[in-house]
């Protein structure tokens, strides 16, 4: 009699155990959740209108095209929308270009102090004879804390041309020996690379070059003046 009610009574321990733990793991997942809810924010902005957000205040300025492939039309390309915000905080204020098509060219997002902005959509979507006024568009976005390292930017040119001017934070490493010092970087296969030279000749060769070496995530800046169209910065 003793050893079934002390059977019954470690059966009772067990099923209270897991139970336990299944609440746990419960409360774990919620408060992940929560914590990933809290590090961003989706909203839609009209022409005009502003938001803030954690410290930064962003304005819709304007739609400075849109050669977005209309509905029901067959397109080679299916074009870009392109707006533009101001991004004002207590000590700074730059305007940001957004695009919908996305990639190097046309960067959907802008990523500012380890939160990242990003372009979910553009309304009205283009359709056939139809005009839209500048001032109906509406923008939704998303901003959120970034997860993702900065780009590694490097500079292929000469030592020399480099102590003569670079984009900021590039490092040096030229075009010739790239193959050899990248792994100075200690970079991941997968790390986001940007290379850049003069004309764009040299940072092909590079890309090719680390291409070879296996790395997964390398695009040709060609030139400074292209680096800070695409980041839309300002030369120093």
């Amino acid at each position: 009699m003793n050893k079934k009610i002390t059977l019954i009574t470690l059966l009772s321990v067990i099923a209270l155990t897991m139970a336990a733990c299944k609440e746990k793991e419960h409360s774990d997942t919620s408060s992940a959740e929560s914590k990933a809810e809290s590090v961003q924010e989706q909203f839609v902005l009209s022409v005009g209108e502003t938001i803030s957000y954690r410290g930064y205040t962003l304005e819709f300025m304007e739609v400075t095209g849109d050669s977005r492939c209309a509905e029901g039309v067959q397109c080679v390309w299916s074009g870009n929308g392109q707006a533009i915000f101001m991004l004002t905080s207590e000590n700074t204020a730059q305007t940001v270009t957004l695009n919908t098509a996305g990639g190097l060219k046309y960067p959907k997002s802008f990523h500012i102090n380890g939160h990242n902005l990003k372009l979910l959509a553009l309304d009205p979507y283009p359709q056939v004879n139809i005009k839209i006024d500048p001032s109906a568009y509406q923008a939704q976005l998303v901003f959120a804390k970034s997860e993702r390292a900065e780009p590694v930017i490097i500079d292929v040119r000469s030592a020399d041309e480099f102590a003569e001017g670079h984009y900021p934070n590039a490092v040096n490493l030229p075009h010739d020996t790239i193959s050899e010092t990248i792994i100075s970087l200690k970079l991941n296969m997968d790390a986001e690379i940007i290379v850049y030279c003069r004309s764009g000749r040299r940072s092909g060769l590079a890309k090719e070059a680390l291409d070879a070496l296996g790395y997964t995530d390398v695009f040709n800046g060609k030139n400074q003046d292209n680096m800070h169209k695409i980041y839309n910065t300002e030369p120093q």
